[in-house]
C-alpha cells in the first residue's frame, strides 16, 4: 500500500502518497480520512509520487472523492503522471475528479472556488423545454447536492417553438427537451438550430426515464447528443452535463470549417 505524508500550502493540506496504489481501501483513505475527521473542507491529494495504479487503487481514490463530497469536503488530485492519468482517464474519473498539473495550479482554483470572486464568474445557460418531467426543479436540487449550482443559470420553457424564439434572441450552453415532446416537433427543432450558426453546435440533452429509452433514442437519430436519465443522480448527471459541455467548447473554439462538417451536418444529414 502507497504511504503517505501531510503538510500545509497557504493554508491548505495537500497529502502526499508514494509507491503503488494497488489496494482498495475504506474511504476515506488513511491521510485524507484524518484530515475529514478534523474538520478541514479543501484537500489537495499530490500524486507525484505515485508510480503505479490499478483498479483497486483507483476504486480508492474515487470513493475517498465521493467520501469527502458527501461531507462537504473538496478533494482535488495534482502532479499525476502519465501512466497514472492514463488509467484516470480510461475510467473517466477525470469528468468528476478535478485534476491540476500541479500543486500551485491546484492551490489557485482551490481558493478561487473559496473566494468572493466565484459569485462574479459567468454561469453557463441551461435551456430546459420540459412538458410532464420536472427537469428543471429536479435538476437543480441534484446539483445543489453536487455543489455546482453556482454554474449554472435555468432557462425554462414549456414548448419548443418558445425555446427556439429565445435562443434565436439570446446565447445558451446547454439544451435538455423532455422525452414526452413529439418527435417529429423535436426533429424540427434540431432542424433549426442546425440551420444556423449561432447553436449548430449547442450540445443536446434527452431528459428520460429509463422505461422510455426506446423513444428518447428517436431524438438521439434527430441529432440530439445523449441522454440524461431522470431521475437524475447525484454524480452521473453532472458528470454528463460536463461531458458535453467540454465537447461543445472544443468545438466552439475550432474552425468553422470543422464546425460545418461535425455536429451540425450530422443533425442535417436528413
Amino acid at each position: 500500500m502507497a504511504e503517505y505524508t501531510s503538510s500545509f500550502e497557504q493554508g491548505i493540506p495537500v497529502v502526499k502518497y508514494t509507491g503503488s496504489f494497488t489496494t482498495l481501501m475504506q474511504a476515506p483513505m488513511p491521510g485524507i480520512k484524518e484530515l475529514v475527521d478534523g474538520g478541514y473542507k479543501k484537500i489537495i491529494l499530490d500524486a507525484e509520487g505515485i508510480s503505479y495504479l490499478n483498479s483497486q487503487g483507483l476504486s480508492s481514490i474515487i470513493n475517498t472523492h465521493r467520501a469527502c463530497h458527501k461531507s462537504g469536503v473538496q478533494m482535488v488530485l495534482a502532479s499525476v503522471k502519465p501512466d497514472v492519468m492514463k488509467v484516470i482517464r480510461i475510467a473517466r474519473a477525470n469528468l468528476f475528479i478535478p485534476i491540476f498539473d500541479d500543486i500551485k495550479t491546484a492551490l489557485k482554483e482551490v481558493q478561487y472556488a473559496s473566494g468572493a470572486t466565484l459569485q462574479t464568474k459567468t454561469k453557463e445557460v441551461i435551456i430546459v423545454i420540459q412538458q410532464n418531467l420536472s427537469i428543471t426543479a429536479d435538476l437543480s436540487e441534484v446539483l445543489h447536492d453536487a455543489h455546482q449550482t453556482q454554474n449554472y443559470d435555468f432557462i425554462t420553457k414549456t414548448s419548443l417553438p418558445e425555446a427556439t424564439d429565445f435562443l434565436g434572441e439570446n446565447d445558451a450552453q446547454l439544451v435538455i427537451i423532455d422525452v414526452n415532446f413529439n418527435a417529429h416537433d423535436v426533429e424540427t427543432f434540431i432542424a433549426g438550430l442546425a440551420l444556423g450558426y449561432k447553436h449548430n453546435n449547442i450540445p443536446i440533452l434527452v431528459a428520460t426515464p429509463r422505461a422510455r429509452y426506446e423513444e428518447a433514442f428517436q431524438f438521439i437519430l434527430d441529432g440530439a447528443n445523449d441522454f440524461l436519465t431522470h431521475p437524475f443522480d447525484e454524480f452521473e448527471t453532472p458528470t454528463r452535463i460536463r461531458n458535453v459541455l467540454q465537447t461543445y467548447y472544443i468545438l466552439k473554439s475550432g474552425s468553422a470549417e470543422s464546425q460545418m462538417s461535425g455536429l451540425r451536418l450530422s443533425r442535417s444529414r436528413k
